[in-house]
């Protein structure tokens, strides 16, 4: 990756490090320090409000470009471009009735300029001529292309900002000639930049952030789709002091979407599989289908907490779902407008169900007030939840309960009994369900609707004349069963068989548990405390991995217990069972930082930054405990080569603030001021706060959503 205009360097900052504290921190040393500079976001460049570039001086009217053309590369690639059509690259633009009922709309409330926000990684080639700006004709063959072959092939640059930060080139590959053994290793040089493998690539455009001037009145920035942030600070992106994983390898996002398949002999796959199964079953697309599919059922997994209160009178279970198969959250992407959810069946002995919760929502035209999603809720201004990713309508997040990478969730569910239908001398099953839909139902039927508008007709007409397929957004949508447990508990349970998650050993199962248990408040702590121990107790006759393992988490929760001299002791223990590991010193790291021990906690943090010197998370933490001891230059070194990582993070943008502040340079005033207002734009704004608390107050949903352990009432049937 070659972001020289944002990368500080690691290495220069481990360089500081050796610097003894008192050099650090004495007068003089400020003074001899190198020119000061305020490392600020960047702003959009000539295709605003998209931060996409090109190489090449260009004029914004001109034509056609090599970008949207494909068949020079099917021609020698035919594999690569079959697999290409059935993904969502190929069908990111006008084609796909999602997006243009979203991006049309756009449009019309806030202009052609403003929508060139969404461009740069759905309509690179509109963009690119400008046809942006403009209305978008559908006879015009580019507003079908898409992110073709050369887009990804010919990015030159990429920064870590997202909004599509990339600058690509026009220039045309090199063509290999039959028997000219250096055309074709030009050839190979001008299609694999060296970006083209790296993660940073896809986070161009799987990292966004709005822009205040795209939402009328809003003042601040909102952080939008990231998955590139969760990738960078867990263990699949080398985030090691993430958590104590020491047996997951890190893996890039070419490594998961681009995995081939086995028996083809290709070393990668065009298809990018991800959560796209509606789109595959509109094309018709088999084998996308079952690559989609199985990539999802690769995701995460649902099971019931391991001890269950069952009394004469009410049935109280818990029920936790994980994420241990993806680097970013579940669901990822567009995290607002997925539909993914809960399902809970009781039965009694004889198969007679007792009480059930999400059962309708995959059914039928309304949402199942029962349903527990897995969601992401934008609030427009008046504190309406804005279902249909209207993102200039976005104002403040109502809640995120998608899980990041390698953590659970808890949700807890409550049903009555009664004699009539229950013996309580005959054990109960339990079925729990995740599944998943590409599209929550108020974008469904937003696109569907448009579709059927003259403006609908004339793409799917303009699709045809160049054999393209043409997609229908009414069609029923395909519902995914992500995982799936059955429990038995009561009397009697012992002599029916579990299944699913729930038949992993009892050590892992009560791990999930406490980890999802430990997003409670600090006063419902003592369930998740008793998972942790239950665990760790397991765990000594598993193995010293599963051990330390079991050990870290309850650190972390006695950490948030307040119990911080257990906590470092369990972290002693962890460390003397498998030797020390960075996630084992963050915890302690962070219990010293807790107990305002900060010169310990910075010497932690001098080796987290070495194991670890490429995790935002990390270097934000560093830099702050490094600001505390008014050790300025080297928290100012920390935060701004996280900045070159995750260049919107409200912490690395304070702390950057304050240790220019505190550095006392000729120009620092001038330097401190601009970071500060990069810092005041990205934080959580009153207004945000207030629209929070209006919807928690109106809205059953939002009041769910914002309660760490929701809590719901099973439906009883008759």
């Amino acid at each position: 990756m070659r972001t020289p205009e944002r990368c500080v360097g690691w290495l220069s900052l481990l360089c500081a490090l050796s610097c003894a504290p008192q050099t650090l921190g004495s007068p003089n040393a400020k003074r001899r320090s190198r020119k000061v500079v305020a490392l600020l976001p960047s702003a959009d460049g000539p295709f605003a409000f998209s931060h996409a570039r090109i190489a090449e001086a260009r004029s914004r009217a001109q034509t056609r470009s090599p970008l949207a053309e494909v068949d020079t590369c099917a021609g020698c690639h035919p594999r690569a471009a079959e697999e290409w059509q059935a993904s969502a690259h190929a069908h990111s633009s006008f084609d796909n009735p999602w997006y243009r009922a979203v991006v049309d709309q756009f449009r019309q409330d806030r202009g052609h300029k403003a929508s060139q926000f969404c461009a740069g990684c759905h309509d690179p080639e509109l963009l690119f001529q400008g046809a942006m700006m403009r209305a978008i004709d559908p006879a015009d063959p580019v507003a079908y292309a898409g992110v073709t072959c050369r887009i990804c092939h010919s990015v030159r640059s990429v920064s870590t900002d997202g909004n599509a930060s990339y600058t690509v080139s026009l220039k045309d590959f090199a063509l290999p000639r039959p028997g000219d053994a250096a055309s074709l290793a030009q050839h190979r040089l001008d299609v694999a930049p060296p970006e083209l493998g790296t993660a940073e690539l896809c986070g161009t455009c799987h990292r966004s952030f709005l822009d205040p001037a795209l939402s009328p009145a809003r003042k601040h920035v909102l952080s939008g789709m990231d998955d590139l942030g969760p990738w960078q600070s867990s263990p699949f992106g080398g985030g090691v002091g993430f958590r104590f994983d020491p047996n997951l390898e890190p893996r890039s996002c070419q490594e998961c979407h681009m995995r081939a398949d086995t028996n083809t002999g290709q070393t990668v796959s065009h298809r990018f599989a991800g959560a796209q199964r509606t789109l595959a079953r509109a094309l018709g697309d088999r084998k996308q289908e079952r690559a989609v599919i199985a990539m999802l059922q690769s995701a995460a997994g649902i099971d019931l907490g391991p001890w269950p209160v069952l009394t004469a009178h009410e049935l109280m279970l818990d029920v936790v779902v994980w994420n241990e198969g993806t680097g970013h959250h579940v669901p990822g992407g567009t995290r607002d407008i997925q539909d993914t959810w809960i399902e809970v069946i009781v039965r009694n002995h004889a198969g007679a169900v007792l009480g059930e919760a999400g059962t309708r929502h995959g059914r039928g035209e309304a949402d199942d007030p029962t349903a527990f999603r897995l969601d992401a809720v934008m609030l427009d201004r008046e504190a309406k939840p804005e279902y249909r990713h209207l993102v200039h309508r976005f104002w403040a997040p109502s809640h995120d309960r998608t899980i990041a990478p390698r953590d659970a969730r808890v949700v807890r569910y409550r049903l009555p009994l009664d004699g009539s239908r229950h013996d309580p001398s005959s054990p109960l099953e339990v079925e729990v369900r995740l599944l998943h839909r590409r599209h929550n139902r108020p974008l469904a039927r937003f696109a569907c609707a448009l579709t059927h508008t003259p403006r609908g007709r004339a793409f799917d007409r303009g699709a045809l004349r160049i054999d393209r397929p043409t997609i229908d957004p009414c069609a029923e949508a395909p519902i995914t069963e992500l995982s799936k447990s059955t429990v038995w508990i009561g009397k009697g349970a012992h002599k029916r068989r579990n299944s699913g998650p729930a038949t992993d050993p009892m050590w892992r199962r009560a791990l999930r548990y406490a980890r999802g248990l430990s997003h409670a408040p600090q006063e419902q702590m003592s369930r998740a405390e008793t998972a942790a121990k239950s665990a760790l107790l397991l765990t000594q006759k598993n193995s010293p991995t599963a051990g330390a393992e079991a050990a870290s988490v309850l650190a972390r929760i006695r950490i948030e217990q307040g119990r911080y001299r257990e906590a470092i002791r369990l972290v002693g223990r962890a460390a003397r069972a498998v030797g020390p590991h960075p996630a084992l010193s963050r915890i302690r790291a962070d219990a010293e930082t807790r107990r305002w021990r900060f010169r310990s906690a910075s010497t932690l943090y001098q080796r987290l930054v070495s194991d670890a010197p490429r995790d935002p998370s990390v270097l934000a933490e560093a830099a702050k405990s490094w600001g505390s001891l008014d050790r300025n230059a080297l928290a100012l070194q920390a935060a701004q080569t996280g900045l070159g990582l995750a260049p919107r993070n409200l912490d690395l943008l304070r702390t950057q603030a304050l240790a220019l502040k505190g550095l006392q340079t000729d120009d620092s005033s001038v330097r401190s001021s601009l970071a500060f207002d990069a810092a005041f734009a990205h934080d959580t704004h009153a207004s945000e706060v207030a629209v929070r608390a209006r919807c928690k107050q109106q809205r059953g949903r939002c009041q769910l959503g914002q309660t760490p352990i929701p809590v719901i009432v099973l439906r009883k049937t008759p």
